[in-house]
């Protein structure tokens, strides 16, 4: 799950949240779709966006839940059905909202699983 809250002065309109997401998360897990694979320099991950289901704007001083349901015990294949070995470790997430720059953080795993994990830097 993930918490969005507006703490500006102005309604965030329109609104995505973009995750990677290591494929070993205290287990091996998977998104359901649409969630798509991505090989990055640190290893593979699951990559999703949340944002379209929003039916109305975010208000100042509000906030909105949004989750995705993945599964547990999943084994990975590539394209060849080989078992994938090289993980991320990390959870990347960026969030964009109407014209201000993109917020990005990146977080660690063991966090991640035991609760909220605030990002409060904003940075492009």
């Amino acid at each position: 799950m993930i918490k969005l809250e507006n703490t500006g002065r102005v309604l965030a309109r329109q609104v995505m949240v973009e995750v990677e997401l290591p494929l070993d998360v205290n287990g091996m897990v998977g998104i359901r779709n649409p969630a798509r694979f991505k090989t990055t320099e640190e290893g593979t991950c699951q990559t999703f966006r949340l944002g379209e289901e929003l039916s109305q704007p975010i208000f100042p001083d509000s906030e909105v839940i949004m989750e995705k349901e993945f599964v547990r015990d999943v084994i990975h294949m590539d394209n060849q059905r080989q078992p994938i070995l090289s993980f991320t470790k990390r959870v990347k997430v960026s969030i964009f909202a109407d014209e201000m720059p993109a917020v990005r953080a990146v977080l660690q795993v063991s966090a991640v699983v035991h609760g909220w994990t605030p990002i409060e830097t904003m940075n492009s």
